[in-house]
């Protein structure tokens, strides 16, 4: 489900990259809903896959410790949008700032595949 919903923000995001106001809309509502079910499912698979014994060395807070960051992140590059109207009607920053989850999305794509190739009892019993 995480690799599947990362192509699916990765479909979201490119969507949000164009200037039409009905296409980024329908980009950031698929982006949304797929951000959603990845920050549901993250959790509950390491949950399932990591002992009890070794979420004391940072599991247990790795999900809340990345969702604060990228947050924070994003917060941070909104100080690269222009403050005069003016500039705002024509500047393109907005991309940037919503094409950076494409990249984290690149980035997680293969660590699930190559890396974390373990899937969570749930799925094997269902």
């Amino acid at each position: 489900m995480i690799i599947l919903f990362n192509v699916v923000a990765i479909v979201g995001c490119c969507l949000s990259l164009v200037a039409n106001t009905y296409v980024l809309c329908l980009g950031r509502f698929i982006y949304g809903f797929a951000a959603g079910v990845i920050i549901c499912a993250t959790p509950l698979m390491l949950e399932e896959t990591i002992p009890a014994h070794a979420m004391d060395f940072g599991y247990g807070i790795s999900t809340n410790l990345s969702l604060t960051t990228n947050v924070t992140v994003m917060l941070l590059l909104g100080f690269g949008m222009p403050n005069s109207t003016e500039e705002l009607a024509t500047t393109n920053f907005w991309r940037v700032i919503y094409s950076v989850p494409i990249f984290i999305s690149l980035i997680v794509i293969p660590l699930n595949i190559f890396v974390l190739t373990e899937d969570s009892l749930g799925f094997h019993v269902s």
